[in-house]
């Protein structure tokens, strides 16, 4: 994975992505500065082997749905705090898997929010979507010690 922070205009995002082809990336996210901008996708996506990843920075089902029926996204990051909570979050994976992108919670995995990214993985779950799995893509095969849930106390002085 190569997080690019929105920093990059449609050309360096091009170009980034292309180098970044023969290193086996599993995915750019958020590649251009403005990741609502459907024809810069576009544009990125067809001159790029290199699967995008966004935005946990968009707000709503329209932004993510615009994106998705230009064929600009393989993978959703969906952060509930961005994009309006649980509901929202439910319906921006649901349109995710209609579309075929692979829906990605990251910002509660990625913050280690453990006990909270499994009562949101039981929901989706009981809906019936896929739940998207942050460890695939780890070098090793391995997840990381907040997504696997860490037995060590995290407050100093309590292990």
């Amino acid at each position: 994975m190569c997080e690019l922070h929105s920093l990059w205009n449609t050309t360096s995002a091009i170009r980034i992505c292309r180098a970044l082809e023969d290193h086996g990336v599993f995915w750019a996210e958020d590649p251009i500065a403005k990741m609502d901008d459907v024809q810069a996708l576009a544009d990125l996506r067809r001159q790029s082997r290199v699967p995008i990843c966004g935005s946990e920075t968009l707000g709503g089902v329209v932004p993510f749905r615009n994106l998705l029926a230009a064929d600009t996204l393989d993978f959703v990051m969906i952060d509930l705090a961005w994009c309006g909570g649980l509901t929202e979050g439910r319906k921006i994976a649901a349109l995710a898997e209609a579309y075929t992108a692979q829906a990605c919670g990251g910002a509660l995995r990625q913050a280690g929010w453990t006990v909270n990214a499994k009562r949101v993985e039981r929901i989706w779950r009981r809906e019936g979507l896929k739940v998207p799995r942050s460890n695939h893509a780890h070098p090793r095969g391995r997840r990381s010690r907040a997504s696997r849930g860490s037995r060590a106390d995290p407050r100093p002085g309590r292990n």
